[in-house]
Formats: C-alpha cells, sequence, structure tokens
C-alpha cells in the first residue's frame, strides 16, 4: 500500500469499537486519515478508544444512539 494515501481525508467509521469496523478504522487511520467513530453504547466507545491507543492511534469519537420513532 506505498502508493495508497488518505492524508487529509476524514474517515467517519460506524460501529468502529471492535470487530469488522475496528479493523477498517485502523487501516484507514495507517493510510493517514483521520478517523471518527461513533457507537450506541459509552462502554463500547471507551473499550475502543483504549484498543486504538494501545495501536497508537489518534481519533475522534462519538456515542450516539439513533431511534426510530414509531407511532
Amino acid at each position: 500500500m506505498a502508493n495508497f494515501s488518505l492524508e487529509g481525508k476524514v474517515a467517519l467509521v460506524t460501529g468502529a469499537s471492535y470487530g469488522i469496523g475496528f479493523a477498517i478504522a485502523t487501516a484507514y487511520a495507517k493510510a493517514g486519515a483521520t478517523v471518527v467513530f461513533n457507537d450506541i453504547k459509552q462502554e463500547l466507545v471507551d473499550k475502543g478508544i483504549a484498543a486504538y491507543a494501545a495501536e497508537g492511534i489518534k481519533l475522534t469519537v462519538m456515542c450516539v444512539m439513533l431511534q426510530t420513532k414509531t407511532e
């Protein structure tokens, strides 16, 4: 991936606290992107922050709960 760069780009990766989302966000960050991730539970966000810190990755995080209104 020597010719691939995401420098100057922002990547929003939903559900990136663990699993596939975590792997995608990590790859984007290593390619130079500023990563923003969210999840629906604060404890998942906190675990994600710790996992990214262990990888040496700095990012922006949000805890967001979206609901569909039913009538």
